[in-house]
């Protein structure tokens, strides 16, 4: 799971980062809520919205927007512009999320909460793992902003090789 090393990145240094840009710690508060608020919305419609696509091509899409995302946060240091991107969370973290467990429903063969325990530990324990380490070297060399350059060629990686190895049905 290569994009969680994007959003593993994100939580240690996104406050850093906004504060190092202006941000004060209200905007800061604020921009966490849209985030959260954007994807509650998101999960209460995501069912109507996955009925019409492929997840497959769900979670490419997902990926396209995380590299927009981040590609907003890198080349727009501005605290403002940036909080409304975080509008964006609801599909690189909740689209992730939701259409990750709907492919584990579909995959796991009668064992969902193993198949789940292995994702959450690949996802979260060992993505999150890798990402906040490497991010932390990463902001440590090359500057907190070129950390969302990093991850914006990441996201880009990930997507190219999804088209790649497209799995067409």
């Amino acid at each position: 799971h290569l994009i969680w090393l994007n959003e593993s990145a994100y939580y240690p240094f996104f406050s850093i980062y906004m504060k190092s840009i202006g941000a004060s710690p209200s905007l800061l508060g604020f921009s966490f809520a849209l985030a959260v608020f954007s994807e509650i919305i998101f999960m209460f419609f995501f069912e109507n919205i996955i009925q019409n696509v492929r997840k497959e091509n769900f979670l490419r899409f997902v990926v396209f927007t995380t590299i927009f995302r981040w590609g907003i946060i890198y080349l727009i240091p501005n605290p403002y512009i940036i909080t409304i991107s975080q509008i964006l969370h609801s599909i690189t973290f909740g689209g992730y999320y939701l259409v990750s467990m709907k492919l584990i429903n579909e995959f796991s063969k009668g064992k969902p909460t193993k198949a789940l325990s292995i994702f959450s530990m690949a996802t979260f324990g060992l993505g999150g793992a890798i990402g906040s380490g490497l991010s932390g070297i990463i902001v440590e060399n090359i500057g907190i902003r070129n950390l969302f350059l990093a991850m914006t060629i990441n996201a880009s990686i990930i997507f190219i090789l999804s088209l790649l190895f497209n799995n067409k049905k």
